[in-house]
């Protein structure tokens, strides 16, 4: 696929995604509110549609500067400028620092952390269910974000840095509905994972939360600074759909326990 029609073609796509899922948090708002959702929403807007409309368009817009640094050049060039100043032991670095956005080490560090909460208070016999679920939410946060990251990597196609970097594969080829990792490169599941993870523990635990955002950030740009797993564009379009899901998920959390304790 020739290079304009990448950035086009993805946007245009995004556009209308963009379309669909905004009258869809409306009837969902709609439906939480327990009203029946109405065709039209313009005179009926609830208060849930509003805070949804920010992680989702955190997430449109972080998709577009992915494809926008795709689409440019920007993200290729500087794997290109990562290549030239090579340095084996910053490398070896930022690949071990990457390795903690693996999926299943996050879960089972969130797992733990949750266990270890728990065990806490309970030893000192004050125990905090609502806390305990804040912390093991983030499992499933991870993995409705994951599923969402893979389908797009499937859906684009992007292959990875050392194809081009090794191999001489143009950045701009693409090859959707491959099923060989080395075509998901776009966007960073590592990213994704990060970010999803740790916006949601970081509403969970506001003291903390610029620490668990910046252990996202640190993950995140490893993947490109490693320089063959993936371009920064990637890190762009994967850390913001992290960021997104969680931040979502976050805010139908806290309105369904609103609404359960309205009604006891």
């Amino acid at each position: 696929m020739p290079m304009p029609f990448v950035p086009v073609g993805v946007t245009a796509c995004g556009m209308g995604v963009y379309t669909g899922i905004t009258q869809g948090v409306g009837w969902l708002s709609e439906w939480l509110s327990g009203i029946k959702p109405a065709m039209n929403l313009s005179a009926h807007l609830r208060p849930l549609r509003y805070a949804l409309m920010g992680p989702l368009t955190l997430v449109v817009w972080g998709m577009a500067l992915g494809v926008l640094l795709w689409g440019t050049g920007i993200d290729v060039a500087i794997q290109v400028w990562l290549n030239e100043n090579y340095t084996q032991n910053f490398n070896f670095v930022m690949r071990l620092i990457g390795e903690l956005g693996k999926g299943s080490l996050q879960a089972g560090v969130c797992l733990l952390a949750g266990f270890a909460w728990w065990l806490y208070n309970w030893l000192y016999g004050k125990v905090d269910c609502r806390r305990f679920m804040d912390i093991l939410g983030a499992v499933p946060v991870f993995a409705v974000a994951g599923l969402f990251n893979w389908l797009l990597k499937l859906s684009v196609g992007r292959a990875r840095p050392k194809e081009f970097l090794w191999e001489g594969a143009s950045p701009y080829v693409v090859n959707p509905f491959e099923m060989n990792a080395t075509w998901w490169s776009f966007p960073s599941g590592h990213s994704c994972s990060a970010f999803a993870i740790g916006v949601w523990l970081g509403f969970a635990f506001p003291r903390l939360r610029y620490v668990f955002w910046g252990l996202a950030a640190l993950v995140s740009f490893s993947r490109f600074l490693a320089l063959t797993p993936h371009y920064f564009g990637d890190v762009v379009a994967g850390g913001s759909l992290g960021a997104g899901v969680a931040w979502a998920a976050w805010i139908l959390w806290q309105h369904y326990k609103q609404q359960k304790l309205a009604n006891v």
